[in-house]
């Protein structure tokens, strides 16, 4: 089997799409939602119009804090009013369980797309526990602690109802991405 083909294989890419004589793979996908807060009035609204699943990141806002944003994270504010949202971020089966190749993937698009939010979101949770396992608590909170400890190394803390935060104008973020280059320097 040719090397190439074995890229083909099920379980490497989330997805595979022909194009200009080749096969494109996705094998790293990541979905979210920033929002303005100097323009969005109504944030709730907002978020419940999107999607069921932005409904987990309610307690990040509130009525009392600088535009809408709960108080106690009201000093992000001071690198602008964009806040950004991550509802799923999904790594090909094939590429999990490798040490965390993962982590430096999701770091690298947080450098991008982070550097002028005031504030990024995630909700970790295992979103590919099989059907039959979901009503399993015990595998639930097994997988949902990897997913919790991924999110950490790049600088994520909880803060409210499994809604996990990444602040970045604190160095945490940058601190970790750049830990995972050292790491996975020798292989990439």
């Amino acid at each position: 089997m040719a090397d190439n083909e074995r890229l083909l294989a099920p379980g490497v890419s989330l997805s595979q799409k022909s194009a200009g004589g080749g096969t494109e793979l996705t094998v790293f996908a990541m979905s979210g939602l920033t929002l303005d807060l100097s323009r969005i009035g109504r944030i709730y609204e907002s978020l419940d119009s999107r999607d069921a699943d932005y409904e987990h990141f309610a307690p990040l806002f509130n009525r009392s804090g600088d535009l809408g944003l709960h108080p106690e994270l009201d000093e992000c504010l001071i690198t602008g009013t964009h806040v950004v949202l991550i509802d799923r971020a999904r790594i090909a089966p094939a590429w999990r369980g490798l040490g965390g190749v993962g982590r430096p993937l999701i770091a690298r698009l947080l450098l991008w797309i982070a550097a002028p939010a005031a504030l990024v979101a995630t909700h970790p949770y295992p979103i590919d526990v099989p059907l039959d396992d979901r009503d399993d608590e015990a595998t639930v909170a097994r997988e949902k602690a990897v997913v919790q400890r991924t999110w950490q190394s790049l600088g994520f803390e909880p803060f409210r109802e499994d809604v996990w935060v990444m602040k970045p104008h604190l160095q945490t973020h940058e601190d970790a991405a750049k830990h995972l280059e050292t790491v996975f320097a020798p292989y990439l």
